[in-house]
């Protein structure tokens, strides 16, 4: 697929693809907000604790402890 190619139908598909994603992702994180978790970290380790929110990769937990 050439890139210069593309029609105006296609590149609002390939538009709602990437809406439809953050969207889901969005509704995950409103669904776990104020729900215990468990959350592996690169160099901190695994955490577990209320999810407070979150915000990209950061989280905040309340009543958080490391296992």
């Amino acid at each position: 697929m050439n890139i210069e190619d593309l029609t105006l139908k296609q590149i609002r598909e390939i538009q709602s693809i990437g809406l439809q994603k953050e969207s889901t992702q969005n509704n995950l994180d409103t669904k776990y907000i104020g729900q215990k978790v468990i959350v592996r970290t690169y160099s901190a380790g695994v955490h577990f604790g209320v999810l407070n929110e979150r915000h990209g990769k950061e989280v905040e937990l309340n009543y958080a402890i490391r296992l």
